[in-house]
């Protein structure tokens, strides 16, 4: 078991996936030890995506030029170009739906999967219902293909070096999904400090704990938005995969990685932008119903 700050958490078959922080560009997609390779809601294939830039105060919004010659546009989602103390990066400003993933199967043009993804050999399976409910059943390998094909990335660290532990990655400095969620560390929700029930789709909104508790479409839920404008849905719906797994030796599909933003199994004072001292995990392989894909860029 990997060696903790604060203290080791045994689980049967799950434990828990800083470092040092700069704003380094990150390393190449395919090597096998990092695999790292928002803005108006888009719910159809992403086609002239707008970006809209957001800051936080501390710096200037965006780096000086257009947004759309810095954030990938096109294909999935709408991205938010983010710029705070430490850096700047894009986000897509929804998860991925349903109707963008269908693109994706459909395209037999496909990036070259990183090497922890050999044990796959498609990606897609079967079209989905090409609607703009969040696209679920997909495992890490096929979000992280999905965000590459998309010209994008799979959001993970910052700096370049591989998320491995729930620390760095509920640190602002590091994730830059939590920096998107948290607004760079100062929210504990992505819509401020307390949560409210029925603000984004929990268990509190649906009535239900339940893994098969409705999803609503992405940027539905208007109230649902931050840690930065023009970005739905970072807590509830569905839980989201990240560039963050503790690798657990020869076998890669079996690398745990904990998803971000909870579901609508969970309850809104649970959902937090942090993840959580007892977070659960996904296997790398595993595929569910809660955890689907929202992308970055640089």
């Amino acid at each position: 078991m990997r060696a903790r700050i604060l203290f080791a958490i045994p689980i049967a078959l799950m434990i828990a996936c800083s470092l040092a922080v700069d704003t380094s560009g990150l390393s190449d997609p395919s090597a096998p030890a990092s695999s790292l390779d928002g803005a108006a809601p888009e719910t159809s294939t992403g086609d002239g995506a707008a970006i809209v830039e957001a800051g936080d105060g501390s710096s200037s919004a965006g780096d000086g030029g257009d947004a759309a010659t810095v954030c990938p546009t096109g294909r999935g989602p709408n991205m938010v170009r983010i710029t705070d103390a430490n850096g700047a990066f894009c986000i897509d400003s929804t998860e991925v739906t349903q109707a963008q993933f269908n693109v994706f199967i459909a395209d037999t043009a496909r990036p070259t999967p990183p090497n922890v993804c050999t044990y796959r050999t498609t990606y897609g399976g079967a079209m989905r219902a090409n609607d703009a409910l969040p696209v679920v059943d997909v495992d890490w390998c096929e979000a992280w293909m999905f965000c590459k094909w998309a010209g994008k990335r799979l959001c993970g660290s910052r700096n370049g070096v591989v998320i491995n532990d729930f620390g760095p990655a509920s640190n602002a400095q590091v994730s830059e999904w939590f920096a998107a969620c948290s607004h760079s560390g100062t929210n504990k929700y992505p819509y401020g400090d307390t949560s409210t029930p029925t603000t984004c789709n929990s268990c509190d909104r649906t009535g239900s704990c339940m893994s098969n508790a409705p999803r609503v479409p992405v940027a539905s839920l208007a109230g649902c938005q931050g840690g930065y404008p023009g970005i739905f849905d970072m807590t509830g719906n569905v839980a989201e995969w990240e560039d963050d797994c503790d690798v657990k030796g020869t076998a890669p599909e079996n690398d745990q990685c904990p998803p971000r933003g909870k579901d609508t199994s969970s309850a809104a004072s649970n959902s937090t932008c942090a993840i959580s001292e007892l977070p659960s995990f996904n296997l790398r392989q595993q595929a569910n119903a809660v955890t689907g894909i929202r992308c970055c860029a640089n």
